[in-house]
């Protein structure tokens, strides 16, 4: 998945088109979930690698929508 700023998530799971049989509307709803995963996926990461990173590094590695989740669940804690 990219953003319109051109940060860039890899999908957790290969879509298959063919398990849809030509009913887009599942091939859609298969494409939300593999996304969600996805986003989650990278979201566990970034918690995971916060602690062990400077946050001046960490916030360059990953999405900016994933930085703003982390440091919200971080100061939280």
């Amino acid at each position: 998945m990219f953003s319109s700023e051109g940060e860039k998530i890899k999908l957790s799971q290969v879509i298959s088109t063919s398990e849809a049989r030509g009913a887009v509307e599942k091939w859609l709803l298969q494409v939300q979930d593999v996304m969600l995963m996805s986003v989650r996926d990278v979201i566990e990461r970034a918690v995971e690698a916060y602690p062990m990173t400077p946050r001046t590094e960490w916030v360059k590695v990953w999405p900016g929508q994933v930085v703003l989740c982390v440091s919200q669940v971080r100061n939280q804690q």
